[in-house]
């Protein structure tokens, strides 16, 4: 692999740190021609994988030091919500408050457009804490409880770029997409990237939660074309946060039980 090549992949890899992050980045780009965002896509559970491992290293940290496992976790959460500046959550909330509603497509256009927080986006968010916090406190005292969350928040990155691949964007012209479809050889790349964290647990738990991942994505695409006409970047950032709870909830079904 040449120079220029490795070049091309720190500078990817800088520009999903940049989009997904708060981190300051930038000033370490070599190019400084503008971020090409559907170039480096595949990269997302890399930085996914990055935020996760923060999350819970925090987490291991405060509860070494003696404090309860949910309070560590909370601490863990909120580091990681301060790096990621709530940018999925905001996704999130307005997808729960349009497909909670009776609406035509206008008009659920509409709310997306607005970005208010409503009733359902206000308590999805909270139920969504609250049962993230008691999923990673449950982890903490299996043996691969490292490898799990950052599977979990690297797989839920990918999640995005397998979302997009096969979307359509909404059909509302202030709604315009932050990147386009990546290739086949991105999405595969993506789904490796996010997947290979599990492969020291079990083969077929990264079989199991890739094809946890698909189904998610295949759902919310279903759901967003009936809502909206299409795929807008809330949804995009929903099906993060939806895919990283899903897999955490997978993984207590089968270690936290057990331990």
């Amino acid at each position: 692999m040449s120079f220029n090549q490795l070049q091309k992949i720190w500078d990817d890899f800088l520009v999903s740190l940049m989009f997904l992050t708060k981190i300051p980045v930038s000033r370490f780009r070599k190019n400084q021609v503008f971020p090409n965002l559907t170039k480096a896509q595949w990269a997302f559970p890399l930085v996914g994988a990055l935020v996760g491992f923060i999350v819970i290293l925090i987490t291991n940290a405060f509860n070494s030091m003696g404090l309860n496992a949910a309070t560590s976790s909370s601490i863990g959460i909120v580091a990681g919500l301060l790096l990621l500046g709530a940018f999925h959550e905001n996704g999130l909330a307005n997808m729960l408050d349009i497909f909670t509603r009776e609406l035509d497509k206008e008009q659920n256009v509409e709310i997306m457009r607005k970005n208010r927080l409503a009733t359902y986006g206000t308590l999805g968010l909270i139920f969504y804490t609250f049962l993230k916090i008691s999923l990673i406190s449950n982890l903490l005292g299996t043996p691969s409880c490292f490898l799990l969350v950052v599977g979990a928040y690297a797989l839920g990155r990918t999640s995005m770029v397998i979302l997009r691949k096969f979307s359509i964007a909404a059909d509302d012209k202030s709604s315009g997409l932050l990147f386009s479809k990546a290739s086949h050889s991105q999405v595969i790349l993506s789904i490796l990237l996010g997947a290979m964290w599990l492969i020291p647990i079990s083969f077929s738990l990264v079989i199991i939660s890739a094809f946890l991942i698909l189904m998610i994505t295949l759902g919310l695409r279903f759901l967003a074309s009936n809502r909206i006409g299409g795929i807008s970047n809330d949804v995009l950032g929903a099906s993060v946060l939806i895919g990283e709870i899903s897999l955490l909830t997978l993984f207590n079904l089968l270690f936290a039980v057990e331990s």
